[in-house]
């Protein structure tokens, strides 16, 4: 759904120049699997949950709500990704003393 729903959102920041690109496949793979933690918590399933699997889709979510907030033009919140995402936008574009370029579309 986030694949398909996220592009069509106005978006109100550049990020080197260019539009956002979309959340990464390996981003949207850990929400998928915390989407289905979460399912078999809720219907009463018993899981293993440890500490790194809990960390990485709470960092997941993190990044995506973030990221959300950029697309929206909060520039600030480029500050709030982790490093894994960050590194990602700058691959996506041109870096800019370590981190990516971002501007806020009016």
């Amino acid at each position: 759904m986030l694949k398909e729903y996220l592009p069509t959102l106005p978006m109100k920041c550049l990020i080197a120049g260019k539009s956002p690109p979309p959340i990464s496949q390996s981003l949207l793979d850990i929400l998928k699997t915390g989407v289905l933690l979460r399912n078999e918590i809720v219907h009463g399933k018993r899981v293993k949950l440890n500490d790194e699997r809990l960390r990485k889709t709470l960092g997941a979510v993190n990044d995506l709500l973030y990221y959300c907030d950029l697309l929206g033009g909060r520039i600030v919140a480029s500050q709030r990704l982790s490093v894994e995402f960050s590194r990602y936008l700058s691959a996506e574009g041109e870096e800019k003393e370590g981190r990516y370029a971002t501007r806020q579309l009016r």
